[in-house]
């Protein structure tokens, strides 16, 4: 299917966390949601877990520009645990991401793996 979407998966990994009450926080991803999916906001599909996971259920995950609108995802309840140094993965990605992504920042465009 993704062959002949041409989109693919955004890997992206959780570097920091911020909570805002017992209940919320945000967790700051390292790619910026404003830099790549202005447009457009894809889903959470899984998470690696390579870290401890924070205590909150509902959790912000935010671009790392500290931009207001750099949210992937806003206040989700989620069924997976996720900590700083998960990764967490995205889809659909791609297609448009390379033409249309802005650069703010100073913020370098992820590189691309091809499988």
């Amino acid at each position: 299917n993704m062959l002949v979407r041409k989109c693919g998966i955004l890997v992206t990994k959780a570097i920091d966390f911020h909570p805002i009450n017992e209940h919320t926080g945000i967790m700051v991803l390292d790619c910026s949601a404003f830099n790549l999916s202005s447009w457009y906001s894809p889903s959470l599909i899984a998470v690696l877990s390579k870290g401890q996971s924070v205590k909150q259920e509902n959790l912000i995950l935010a671009g790392n520009t500290c931009y207001e609108d750099d949210i992937f995802v806003n206040a989700c309840n989620q069924k997976r645990k996720i900590g700083v140094g998960d990764l967490l993965f995205f889809y659909p990605t791609g297609g448009y991401y390379y033409t249309t992504h802005r650069n703010l920042h100073g913020l370098s465009f992820p590189r691309e793996k091809c499988m």
